[in-house]
């Protein structure tokens, strides 16, 4: 969906966007889930009553295949922006068609992206530290030609913060690809009103 450049080595890896389905069992490729990278919690131990009750996300079954690199916590950035976000919206709109519903979850969908930018963030702070710690552990020990795997580790924890600094841009700038997500919401929510009033009006005619 999203044009962006990833000089990553790739493979093929099976993300499973809500409920477990049946899968080809000859299929051998990781199921990956948004958890699986990044905590989506609020570091603030705080979660507001929209999130637990008014806009609780719906479930789904659909499983969709994308090609990953090495399972890093950027991966759970692009899991959130590729999401079926037309499919949600139609279902939300089936549930409660009220456009005050539709405007809430748009902020609620822009304001995850946003936290997960966060979230992600600290989590590469944290791997660099980490790793900086290991390789001052090491030269302690003389061992400074073992900790290339850790110098190479935190150079890519760098370039993707660099490419989350990005992302981040450009969602403040209202860039077209990352607005496609909450374009892409509500055209889902129109058809569901529409498919939700066609519904109604056999219903009556019934």
């Amino acid at each position: 969906m999203f044009g962006f450049n990833r000089n990553k080595e790739v493979d093929d890896t099976t993300i499973t966007t809500g409920s477990t389905q049946a899968t080809d069992p000859t299929d051998t490729r990781t199921t990956v889930q948004e958890d699986d990278f990044i905590d989506t919690t609020d570091p603030n131990g705080e979660t507001s009553e929209a999130d637990e009750t008014t806009m609780k996300p719906m479930p789904t079954s659909q499983t969709r295949t994308v090609i990953y690199s090495m399972g890093m916590p950027i991966d759970g950035v692009y899991i959130y922006m590729e999401k079926d976000w037309e499919e949600e919206g139609i279902k939300d709109a089936l549930n409660n068609p009220d456009i005050s519903y539709m405007t809430q979850k748009v902020d609620i969908i822009r304001q995850g992206l946003v936290r997960r930018f966060d979230m992600t963030r600290l989590k590469y702070n944290k791997m660099i530290r980490d790793s900086e710690a290991q390789i001052d552990n090491l030269n302690q020990f003389g061992l400074g030609g073992t900790m290339n795997a850790l110098t190479a580790h935190i150079d890519t924890c760098k370039e993707h913060i660099q490419k989350l600094d990005e992302l981040e841009r450009r969602f403040q700038q209202d860039a077209a690809e990352l607005r496609s997500m909450t374009e892409s919401y509500k055209r889902g929510f129109s058809y569901g009103v529409a498919k939700r009033a066609m519904q109604t009006l056999n219903t009556n005619i019934e």
